[in-house]
């Protein structure tokens, strides 16, 4: 058997992200977490440049 769990991500701009993961019914909080933060980040894309390029493009 396997448990359910309800996994989000709060974003401050109002995107918030949610996704629902599947653990098995022994799973530790260690596992859980792990999981959880794989889901979410499969839906975050980042990045960064520096100023000065940002303006040049």
């Amino acid at each position: 058997m396997s448990r359910k769990i309800d996994v989000w991500l709060n974003a401050d701009g109002g995107n918030d992200i949610y996704a629902t993961i599947e653990v098995e019914d022994d799973a530790t909080n260690e596992v859980i977490e792990k999981e959880a933060k794989q889901a979410i980040f499969n839906y975050v894309d980042w990045g960064w440049v520096e100023q000065e390029q940002a303006y040049e493009n």
